[in-house]
């Protein structure tokens, strides 16, 4: 598995490998969750899923929440990123979301 790099965080910043293990746990149950649920899991639900997973293992990860208008309908978005590498809810044209500011609770 791979991170992929979310451009407003700075990228090539260090994971620390104590917490490797954890982020790659967690991007893969959110796929199978996407993958075998009996309904389409959101992306807000899943995004706050692994970072609450994440902040119990004491992994400070980011949430964060974009909006973008598509063929004149609003479009909103959540991922989560650890270090300026997207965790989960990586999406083609994440950069397209304009993101509020990161949510911190």
């Amino acid at each position: 598995m791979h991170f992929q790099e979310n451009a407003s965080n700075p990228p090539n910043t260090p994971i620390l490998a104590s917490e490797l293990n954890h982020l790659k746990a967690i991007a893969k149950a959110m796929d199978l969750l996407e993958k075998f649920a009996p309904w389409k899991p959101m992306c807000y639900n899943r995004a706050l899923t692994a970072k609450k997973l994440l902040q119990q293992k004491n992994i400070d990860v980011q949430m964060h929440i974009g909006f973008r208008k598509k063929e004149d309908v609003f479009d909103g978005h959540a991922w989560v990123s650890y270090k300026g590498k997207i965790v989960t809810g990586y999406l083609q044209g994440l950069n397209s979301f304009k993101e509020l500011k990161p949510l911190n609770y």
